[in-house]
């Protein structure tokens, strides 16, 4: 469990504040983590930072940064490197998107194991489609004329949604899919965490995110996607 404790004020007799706070001059310190608050005792102690946060662990709790990053790391990059670069060309098309469609579609079915790209890699996809296609729209944002669809697209391939940002994905991806970058909680399960391109719904709550994802595509996807990719 991650603390964070706004600084104390207290009132001396002169009638001057005098303000408690950590070192860093942001938040208040915490007698358990030798005075400092937990952000500094995190980077500071991280030995000591993660038996704390191991021993204090609640449904409620943030995981730990480092869990974060070893998840992604474990998971990214399934399919070779071939694969991701002619992924990355087929978005230079103008007019065909079939290439696009295919190449996606290949590294689904062709790689065991694959949950979905990072959210690094979904903002490596955004940026080339921007670079090539631009001039198709007003702006990258929200509303008429805008790439809003491409957004859900690049999107909803990602797993690890709680990366993902306004800037380097759109403000559409960051709403519908990034949660407004609140971090997971509790546990880690994989399953838990494929993406909705990959994943195959087993409730009604994920066959509803995946419908919502297929609607939202840019047009000549969705008519493309077969019911079968649902189940």
């Amino acid at each position: 469990m991650i603390m964070f404790f706004k600084y104390i004020i207290m009132n001396l007799r002169s009638g001057n504040k005098y303000e408690i706070k950590c070192e860093c001059q942001k938040w208040f310190p915490n007698p358990n983590f030798n005075n400092l608050c937990s952000e500094c005792y995190s980077e500071k102690h991280p030995e000591e930072w993660i038996k704390h946060q191991q021993e204090n662990w609640t449904p409620a709790s943030y995981i730990p940064k480092y869990k974060l990053d070893k998840f992604i790391l474990d998971n990214r990059n399934q399919f070779p490197a071939t694969q991701w670069k002619m992924l990355l060309a087929t978005i230079k098309e103008q007019n065909d998107i079939l290439p696009l469609l295919t190449m996606i579609n290949y590294i689904k079915r062709h790689n065991k194991d694959f949950i979905g790209i990072t959210a690094e890699q979904g903002a490596e996809l955004y940026a080339q489609f921007k670079k090539y296609h631009t001039d198709k729209f007003k702006h990258h944002g929200v509303g008429v004329g805008s790439d809003w669809r491409w957004q859900h697209l690049f999107a909803g391939m990602i797993f690890d949604k709680w990366n993902i940002r306004s800037d380097k994905h759109g403000p559409v991806a960051y709403c519908y899919y990034g949660n407004f970058g609140a971090k997971p909680r509790g546990t880690l399960n994989k399953e838990d965490y494929v993406s909705i391109w990959i994943n195959k719904p087993k409730n009604r709550k994920e066959l509803e995110k995946k419908l919502f994802w297929m609607k939202s595509l840019p047009d000549g996807f969705s008519d493309t996607i077969s019911t079968l990719e649902l189940f």
